[in-house]
């Protein structure tokens, strides 16, 4: 049985997730060992907190491609990015500060675990209105919605 990561934070130097090289690559060997075929990397987006990022992003996704595609040519790897959903995410997506999953229209989309649910209806909404698919990530964190209470 194989396995698809669409939320990990491999990339090294580009936010809260892997620091070093090695410890990048630790963790690549890590999810192909456990049977993971496809990574999508979603570094956090969130200026406010990581500046921008976009340079060291990619940067660190060519040095995950060039490993994997010597050691797991059968590994698939897809860049996107974690918008920390805020008043500028939309502006993030159109100017490539933040990429959707794969070049697709799915963003991988986190808020803030105090957000209403009616905040995080009307950002869902916005997304879709401008024509990106939400994929809420965290969604056990929002406990102000009425999944989140299950």
């Amino acid at each position: 049985m194989f396995f698809s990561d669409i939320h990990s934070h491999l990339l090294c130097g580009a936010d809260d997730g892997a620091k070093t090289y090695e410890e990048m690559i630790a963790m690549a060997d890590a999810a192909y060992k456990d049977g993971v075929r496809l990574i999508c990397v979603t570094p956090h987006c969130c200026p406010d907190l990581f500046g921008n990022n976009r340079e060291t992003i990619d940067d660190s996704f060519d040095l995950l491609k060039e490993y994997c595609k010597e050691k797991y040519p059968d590994l698939s790897l897809i860049l996107g990015n974690e918008l920390y959903y805020g008043g500028d995410g939309i502006a993030w997506l159109k100017n490539g500060l933040c990429k959707p999953m794969g070049g697709t229209k799915y963003v991988l989309t986190e808020f803030g675990v105090d957000e209403t649910e009616r905040s995080i209806e009307r950002s869902v909404h916005e997304l879709f209105n401008m024509g990106y698919v939400p994929v809420i990530a965290h969604a056990e964190r929002y406990l102000k919605l009425s999944f989140g209470k299950i």
